[in-house]
């Protein structure tokens, strides 16, 4: 398929209620794709590309209306993946950011400090049992140590009273 201009992209879409030019075509994830001159791309990347150049590196195309497929030019900004990872965590688009409580039931209330939410009852239960295995397993090896050295000194005395019969 070959796009020489905006018009013949925007025949391949759909104007919704909302305002938006939804891709009628291929659909990966959501998202608008096509094919042009042997290259994938993502609908509304092609059309940002279409309308304003090259998308610089480390850029991405963003939707102001929350549509993956539209394709509409006025719906579509410029931004680095912090500014993506924003606009989600604004426009309450972040799965986890519906969670209030973790899986056992308990109410999150720990952040720590990289960010991601805990539970502070199952954090702490967490930290316990970690200790608490930790402590047994140095038990069991100083047992295991202080039997080996007992072992030694047996064996030490049976050469020594050997030697001396």
């Amino acid at each position: 398929m070959k796009h020489q201009s905006t018009e013949s992209l925007y025949s391949k879409a759909k104007l919704s209620v909302s305002g938006c030019m939804i891709w009628q075509l291929g659909l990966q994830h959501k998202y608008g794709s096509l094919v042009v001159d042997k290259k994938g791309w993502r609908a509304h990347r092609y059309s940002w590309f279409l309308h304003n150049g090259e998308i610089p590196e480390g850029m991405f195309v963003l939707h102001s209306c929350d549509t993956p497929a539209c394709i509409r030019i006025e719906h579509l900004f410029l931004g680095t993946h912090v500014d993506n990872m924003q606009d989600k965590i604004k426009k309450k688009r972040c799965h986890n950011q519906k969670k209030t409580h973790c899986p056992m039931g308990h109410e999150y209330t720990y952040i720590n400090p990289v960010g991601s939410r805990k539970c502070r009852v199952c954090v702490l239960a967490s930290g316990r049992k970690h200790y608490n295995l930790n402590i047994e397993e140095m038990r069991k090896k100083k047992r295991e140590q202080m039997q080996k050295i007992a072992a030694r000194k047996r064996a030490e005395k049976e050469v020594k009273w050997s030697v001396s019969i």
